[in-house]
This record gives structure tokens, sequence and C-alpha cells, in this order.
């Protein structure tokens, strides 16, 4: 299959109205708000009209032009940043967000505050009834939820609790502020309780073995949570970007290049002379695990990526299940599947027109598109940036004449787990002897290079050679 096939497929995915769903008791879901704001119009529990709201960010975000994946030119740089979206990446964003939720409840309890409804279900209500005050560009914006938050709790007490209150604006407003950092303090406070694997030592592997204490580390996130206030996590953080400070969502390009700022005001980029993000290449590696927001976006940025998947494999997981049964793919009749797949290409001059399935097939050959890795535990992206910046370190040595053995250039970190690589991350210390050699699939005899997973014909899975 092509890479422009690739993009018309993506498109295709990406422009799929979601079901929407008016059920009241979806609603008022606690964490509903919270999973809108992160995830966008896949949000289960929005409804139809609020889908809509943010069905722009997918229908009119551009797809890069450039190919995905590693590259020699990207491979030869040395990496000098690391940036890494938050939610659902270095933390499980549901279970920050209830905990935060629950102690905001139990200080509003602790004043003999009368709750009828709980602020997340105030804050679904107040957003849709003034969807254009809190997301005031629809998808290009981000959902305003600091302030979503404090006019609940404004709400709460203007409705159910007038009678304590008094007509001081400042008294009201410094209570509501009060409030509000009950719940910031609580979410950060949540944070460590609910890590990734091994967060810690892998950004401590980053930055003393692959960054040799130079490396930068930055966080890129449609949330307002700020790693720098959390524990120990605060040591490793750089600088933050999110959403709300830039006033515009991933996947635009501008919250990217916001970072971009931060990063060259550190003084440790020597790779851009001349302050442009044109020149962003591999030395910069963004880690997320939203596809769309943070996989694409940081490729059509020209940067390298990482799709960490661990927090979100059971949706991942859920949402293959539930497109499987839609579709009729299923593991017994994946061949029936390529044959229907090779003649709705036919019939449509080699364009794919379908609902696609996470299957092994399509998500390797679009993956290769855009993630230049993909793990699924927190703990393997330490081990890739560490083989990354051997071959860029290699690299460097031929190019002047040296070629010492790596191991004694950097310190070699202690192997995690296997990593697992769209691009089969053995091929970037393979011989120059394979680069250019060919094979041919053993299914349907078509010729294939040597590095090839899969069929680009009949789509099936080579065996490893």
């Amino acid at each position: 299959m092509t890479k422009v096939a690739h993009k018309q497929i993506y498109r295709k995915m990406m422009t799929t109205p979601t079901n929407g769903n008016n059920d009241d008791s979806n609603q008022d879901d606690l964490s509903k708000w919270e999973r809108m704001y992160y995830q966008g119009s896949s949000s289960s529990g929005a409804s139809q009209e609020n889908n809509n709201l943010f069905s722009d960010q997918t229908l009119s975000f551009e797809l890069p032009s450039g190919d995905g994946g590693d590259n020699e030119e990207s491979l030869s740089e040395p990496i000098q940043i690391v940036t890494f979206d938050l939610d659902n990446t270095v933390w499980k964003t549901s279970n920050v967000i209830s905990a935060a939720n629950d102690a905001l409840f139990e200080y509003l309890d602790s004043l003999s505050l009368s709750q009828p409804e709980r602020i997340e279900v105030i804050m679904g209500k107040l957003f849709r009834s003034n969807p254009q005050v809190y997301a005031p560009s629809g998808g290009k914006s981000p959902v305003f939820l600091t302030q979503l938050r404090k006019d609940a709790i404004y709400f709460l007490l203007n409705e159910y609790n007038s009678d304590r209150i008094n007509d001081n604006v400042d008294d009201i407003d410094n209570f509501v502020n009060e409030a509000f950092e009950v719940w910031t303090k609580a979410r950060h406070d949540a944070i460590p309780l609910n890590y990734a694997t091994n967060v810690l030592s892998t950004l401590e592997k980053i930055r003393s073995n692959v960054g040799e204490g130079n490396i930068v580390i930055g966080a890129i996130t449609d949330g307002n949570s700020n790693p720098t206030q959390v524990q120990y996590l605060s040591d490793y953080f750089q600088f933050v970007i999110n959403a709300e400070q830039v006033g515009i969502s991933k996947p635009s390009s501008k919250i990217y290049q916001e970072a971009f700022n931060y990063a060259m005001a550190t003084g440790k980029i020597t790779n851009n002379n001349n302050g442009s993000t044109d020149e962003i290449g591999g030395w910069w590696v963004h880690i997320g695990d939203d596809f769309i927001k943070d996989i694409v976006a940081a490729k059509d940025m020209k940067m390298r990526t990482i799709w960490s998947r661990e927090l979100v494999l059971d949706k991942i997981k859920k949402d293959q299940e539930k497109e499987n049964q839609s579709s009729g793919i299923g593991d017994k009749d994946m061949t029936q599947f390529v044959e229907n797949m090779s003649k709705e290409m036919e019939k449509n001059a080699g364009v794919l027109n379908m609902n696609i399935g996470a299957d092994d097939y399509l998500a390797d050959t679009m993956g290769n598109e855009f993630a230049d890795a993909i793990v699924d535990s927190f703990d393997q992206i330490a081990d890739v940036l560490f083989r990354w910046q051997t071959v860029a370190m290699q690299q460097q040595l031929n190019d002047n004449g040296n070629i010492p053995p790596i191991q004694s250039q950097i310190s070699q970190p202690q192997p995690t787990s296997p990593v697992m690589s769209t691009l089969d991350l053995t091929a970037e210390s393979a011989d120059v002897e394979t680069k250019g050699k060919s094979k041919f699939c053993v299914y349907c005899g078509t010729q294939l290079p040597m590095v090839a997973s899969f069929c680009s014909s009949c789509g099936e899975k080579q065996p490893s050679l």
C-alpha cells in the first residue's frame, strides 16, 4: 500500500463522525468533562453537540506531507531535547482527576456547604449552556477548565448556599480561589500514586545516560497540570507548555512552536543556528499517548516520535474489539478481509474507503508513517532513546574518522524490557550490506525490501529472517 493511500485511509478514519449520546446519566458522569478535554470528540459520554464542537479539530488538520519513521538524517543527529505529553502518558489521568474531585467535594463538605450536585456535574451543565465561553474557537482552542471549574464553584455558592455568603465580591473570589487550590494540590498529590511504569527512574536514565546531563526535558500538554509542582518530578522538567497558556490545543503547530521558543531559551540547543522551527529535526523527540495530537502533530514539526501506549492500551483494545465487531474482522477471517480490501481498492482506483480497525497490518503500516517507535511500557522509552543516541554518536565519530567503541562515549543504561518499534530498531545498526537488498513475499511472491514486516500487495505478515 502506498503512503498516499495510508494518508487517505487515515483521513477517512479521522473524519468518521462519532456517535452522540444524549443520555442524562452519561452527561452527569463525574469524569466526563476531563475525558472530553483530553480526548476531544472521542469521549464516550459527550453529546452529539459537543462532538460537533470538536469535530473541526480533526476535519481541518492537515496530515504531514513528509515521510514518517527513522531516516539516516534524523538518526545522525544527537538528541538534545525530549518532550512529553503528560496526561495518560506520564500518569493515569482518570485516577488523578477523580482523586482531586473527591478532595474538593470533601473540602466543601467540611465547610458544611450544601452540595446537591458535585462540581464536575455543574461543570458539565455550564459547558453545555455556554460552550462558546469555555471553548471560544471550537476544536481549535482548549476547553478552559480552570475557569469552568471556578465558575462551577461560584454556581454552587449562589444557587445552593446563598444564605452562607455575603455581597463582598473579594471574599467570594478568595473563597473560590482557595477551593480551586485545594483541587489543584490534590491533583498534584495524586500524580505520584498513578505514574506509568518506572517514571522517575526512566527520566533519570534519559537525563544521565542519554543526555549526559545536557539534555533538555520539557512537557507539552493540553491539560493544565504542572510537573514542576510535583515532588521529585519537578527535578526533571525544565519547561511546561499547556494549551490554556497558548490559547490553542494540540495538534496545532502553535503549541509546539511555543515549546520551541522555551527550549531555545535554555541555551542548550546547538542544532538550530537561526532560531527557526524550520530546522527542527531528529534532535527533538516528542513522546505521547495520543496518535493525532502527539505523534502525527510532532512528526509534522519534523520531530522524532515515540508513541507511549501503556496507559491507553485498554482503550485501544476496546476500540479494536468494537471496530472488529462492526467491520466483521476477526482473526479467523483476516484472509477474507485482505481480499475484500484489495477489491475495494481496485474498485476505487487505489483509494480504500472503509472503516478502519486496528488490526496488525493497518496499525503497522500506518504507524510507520508517523511513529518512529512504539512502546507499551513507559520504562522502555530510555532504551529507545539510548539506542538512537548511540547510532547518532557513532555516525559522528565515523564522519570525523574516529571509530572507537561507542560504549566508551555513553554510559550504558540497564536494560528493561524489549521495546516494540514500528521500524524494527535492529535495522538501525544493520550492516550496510543489507541496504537495498530485497526478498519475496512467502504468500504471493511480491518483491519486498529486506526489512519489510508485511507484504504491500497481499498484506500478510512476513516471517522473521
